[in-house]
């Protein structure tokens, strides 16, 4: 699938809809996955007018183990801001990812028989809006940049309990490759 990337405003092109009036999120819900693609949720570049929704975002459906930040939304922005992009639907934003290049040393560069690794960092999809390509059209955006930085390998940690989110993973190639396990002690 192709993503729809633009550097500017929203190109939503639905010629009914009122703007002093804009659909709910919820709306999303009600799109057939075809409709989503034709007139639904564009992918862009973060733009630091979207701090505060991809906050809100970050903050009830990503699986970070502290609670986001402006600042950690921010810093994405400062940090990589080539791989942030946001999926807007009716000028509200419905999904977002990020991405940054990693720097293994040359002999697991070796070992992985690749030249540049980036890895996702994390995304989010509204869950009204899920299962419309969403999440498929954000991470194609970030792969496109990945590769126009002469990325070849991308990695990603997802939770073991997110399995809707690992099928989508194996679905767009990826492989499992380790398994991070963790036992509590006792005090």
């Amino acid at each position: 699938m192709e993503a729809r990337v633009t550097n500017h405003r929203s190109r939503i092109s639905d010629e009914n809809m009122n703007p002093d009036n804009p659909p709910r999120m919820a709306e999303c819900r009600t799109l057939t996955t075809n409709e989503a693609r034709a007139a639904g949720p564009i992918v862009r570049k973060f733009e630091a007018k979207d701090v505060e929704q991809v906050l809100s975002l970050a903050q009830k459906y990503t699986s970070w183990d502290a609670t986001p930040t402006r600042e950690d939304i921010e810093g994405f922005r400062y940090v990589n801001p080539e791989f942030f992009f946001v999926a807007e639907f009716n000028k509200r934003i419905v999904g977002f990812v990020y991405g940054r290049e990693s720097n293994p040393p040359a002999e697991v560069l070796d070992k992985w028989k690749s030249r540049k690794v980036a890895s996702v960092e994390t995304l989010a999809v509204d869950e009204d809006c899920r299962r419309h390509g969403i999440a498929t059209s954000l991470l194609t955006a970030l792969f496109t940049e990945f590769k126009r930085n002469e990325v070849d390998l991308v990695t990603l940690s997802v939770p073991a309990g997110e399995k809707a989110a690992r099928k989508m993973y194996g679905k767009m190639g990826f492989e499992l490759r380790a398994q991070f396990l963790w036992k509590r002690l006792a005090s």
